[in-house]
């Protein structure tokens, strides 16, 4: 069976001249990761707002696609633009770990909610209770 990383070389390709772009205009992988954090806290922010405004959940999948592609790139441009330091080490990891936590608390939202879960595709009867 296939796996996302079977298409990963492919996908970087697609990024490349955006990532040359960026790095030609001074734009460093540290900002990428930064960006990509703060998009990640808005867009939740944003979810947790929606309230009975379920449209908005359709901007998630093009947010997670953005998110997979900003991460990619910034990971480029460390590598393949000598932009690797201890620092951006340190904030990729530490930005996996905020946005893992926030989306966590996301979903734990989606639980707390019956109807939210149950279009979401997530209902297993968590938070089902009278």
């Amino acid at each position: 069976m296939a796996s996302i990383y079977d298409i990963k070389p492919a996908f970087q390709n697609l990024l490349r001249p955006i990532t040359q772009r960026l790095a030609e205009k001074g734009v460093t992988a540290n900002q990428v990761t930064i960006a990509t954090l703060i998009l990640s806290l808005i867009v939740g922010l944003a979810l947790t707002a929606a309230g009975q405004h379920k449209a908005v959940f359709l901007l998630v999948p093009v947010v997670m696609l953005v998110r997979m592609a900003l991460n990619a790139i910034d990971g480029m441009l460390a590598r393949e633009h000598n932009m690797k330091s201890p620092l951006g080490a340190i904030l990729n990891e530490l930005c996996d770990v905020i946005e893992g936590v926030h989306g966590s608390e996301r979903s734990r939202a989606m639980y707390d909610d019956p109807c939210v879960a149950v279009e979401a595709g997530r209902f297993d009867g968590v938070g089902a209770q009278a």
